[in-house]
């Protein structure tokens, strides 16, 4: 044990302490055993035991792709939900830096993301972008981009300037999702910027829906 990998990630969830993940220790699914985690962050664990969080990567990572979120599931499967440097899903642009993630009590998890500028159709009134894993597909989808239009009400429709999202969860204690920002049916609660003087606070649809103030 060194400082290099002395930092754990572990759970009861199936009734013993077991390793989720560890700091030096060879990431999977990726196919590179020079690819190590480095470091963690945010920390969300589902109803089901299942467990969702943000690491920094090492070994061969560097600035451009360390960044990376990951599912492990109830039976110890692992998963790699979004990573930068990797192609966003439903656009052809590179992540560029993942900015916030966040989950909800069914496992399913959102994160806001910045894109690489000048890849693709990517511009600075563009480069920032919502996803979130629904139960329609398997891969986390687009929910809403800056530049996007949002139809505020009626016959006013707006563009959206900013995206916001928190990832504090059960700050008050509780359960089932109390204080979380996006809870079992894929709602969201952001805050947008739109032009004119638009912005406010809105619940986002991951499966798609319409979007309500």
């Amino acid at each position: 044990i060194n400082t290099g990998n002395n930092s754990v990630l572990l759970s009861n969830r199936n009734g013993g302490l077991e390793l989720i993940a560890r700091e030096g220790a060879a990431v999977p699914c990726l196919n590179d055993p020079a690819l190590t985690f480095k470091s963690f962050r945010e920390l969300y664990i589902a109803d089901d035991g299942t467990v969702t969080f943000f690491a920094f990567l090492g070994g061969n990572a560097n600035s451009g792709n360390d960044g990376s979120l990951w599912r492990s599931d109830p039976d110890g499967t692992m998963h790699l939900v979004a990573r930068e440097g990797d192609t966003a899903n439903n656009l052809e642009g590179l992540t560029q830096q993942l900015l916030v993630v966040t989950a909800s009590t069914s496992g399913k998890a959102a994160f806001l993301a910045r894109l690489v500028t000048g890849f693709g159709d990517v511009t600075s009134s563009n480069n920032i972008g919502l996803w979130a894993e629904s139960d329609d597909v398997p891969a986390p989808q687009l929910v809403v981009r800056r530049g996007d239009m949002f139809d505020l009400s009626a016959g006013d429709t707006r563009t959206v300037g900013g995206i916001a999202i928190d990832y504090t969860n059960n700050a008050f204690g509780g359960s089932g999702g109390y204080g979380r920002v996006f809870n079992t049916e894929g709602k969201i609660v952001t805050r947008l910027q739109l032009d004119g003087n638009g912005g406010g606070v809105f619940i986002l649809d991951a499966n798609g829906g319409a979007m309500m103030p």
